[in-house]
């Protein structure tokens, strides 16, 4: 059955990002034991599967009868974002359109990195490419999962929007009057969807506080990681054994005059050419951390491997032992928590 509907996904080009989800094993004392990554069996997907199944037959039947609902809404990436990524798949020899990209453009990408050492890397930017789901009580369909009409009817987290869409059925197939609201669909869907995006910022607040405090036992050891987002301002870094975000401030990257190559997510020397950029395998030293801004730092210790797309411009070997620049530390900072 799950391959079934796995070759229907597959058809239709919905999305299937290679990132890591993680979650906390805490102690006794209530510390952090470990941070691990979720994994995810057939039995669990084909479930997954059937929820999708169950909310767009749900988006379908309120389409069909003109149900008083929410609808699920994805649209599709801007044109500044498609931009963005058209100059970004350059690195893979692969073509993307600067304008309206399908599911099918996504997928090219996906199917082509997926095997890379640095596919979490990369797909982690095409996820950021995308734009927000929200809710609202005109359909425009899901841009991801490739449905052209898609509603929240089941879901591992039940929400308000499921609600509404429950009593609409029940009233239309038990013929009974639509429930009475006292709130206009519009702004259900304009609450209902920031109160989303505030469920999702404290959650990301506590997971934040949590990896800070853990790491507050860490100062002064070394570790692994990989570059997974590139700034003007520096590179956050991903343990690779403890999923944990931290920052390489610029001034710590390396003894040259680095300028930030946005499209091809990269910083570059100008003087040497040392080049970091997206999937860059590097060892760090954990310098601090703030638990008031919820801010780890880190200071480079070598760049262990460069990504295939990230070769230096001027030949510079893969290892390197970087020293402090001489350049401001800027105020322009981010959180320890995943970047959304």
């Amino acid at each position: 059955m799950y391959e079934l509907l796995l070759k229907k996904r597959e058809e239709r080009h919905a999305m299937e990002f290679e990132t890591v989800e993680t979650y906390i094993k805490f102690n006794e004392k209530g510390g952090i034991e470990a941070i691990l990554p979720r994994t995810r069996g057939d039995s669990q997907k084909l479930i997954e599967e059937c929820m999708l199944l169950a909310n767009t037959c749900a988006a379908n039947f309120a389409l069909k009868h003109e149900l008083p609902v929410l609808y699920r809404n994805h649209d599709k990436p801007d044109n500044e974002k498609s931009m963005r990524i058209h100059e970004y798949a350059k690195n893979f020899g692969l073509p993307f359109p600067e304008e309206n990209p399908t599911q099918a453009d996504y997928q090219r990408i996906i199917e082509a990195t997926k095997d890379r050492p640095d596919a979490i890397s990369i797909h982690s930017m095409l996820l950021r490419s995308m734009m927000q789901a929200n809710y609202a009580p005109d359909n425009i369909g899901h841009f991801g999962l490739a449905y052209d009409e898609y509603s929240h009817f089941t879901s591992p987290i039940r929400r308000y929007p499921d609600l509404m869409l429950h009593r609409a059925i029940k009233a239309k197939v038990t013929n009974s009057p639509q429930p009475v609201m006292d709130f206009s669909l519009e702004g259900a869907g304009t609450q209902t969807s920031d109160t989303e995006r505030r469920a999702e910022k404290a959650s990301r607040y506590v997971e934040s506080w949590l990896k800070c405090h853990y790491m507050t036992d860490h100062v002064g050891e070394e570790f692994e990681g990989v570059v997974t987002t590139v700034t003007s301002f520096g590179l956050f870094v991903t343990l690779t054994d403890l999923y944990i975000d931290g920052l390489v401030h610029i001034s710590n990257v390396g003894d040259d005059f680095f300028v930030y190559d946005e499209q091809q997510q990269q910083l570059i020397g100008k003087d040497k050419g040392t080049l970091f950029g997206l999937g860059d395998s590097v060892k760090v030293k954990v310098a601090g951390v703030n638990m008031d801004l919820l801010q780890i730092d880190f200071d480079l210790k070598a760049k262990l491997q460069s990504s295939a797309m990230n070769q230096s411009k001027k030949g510079q070997p893969k290892k390197e032992q970087p020293k402090k620049a001489p350049a401001k530390r800027s105020s322009n900072r981010r959180g320890a928590a995943k970047k959304s």
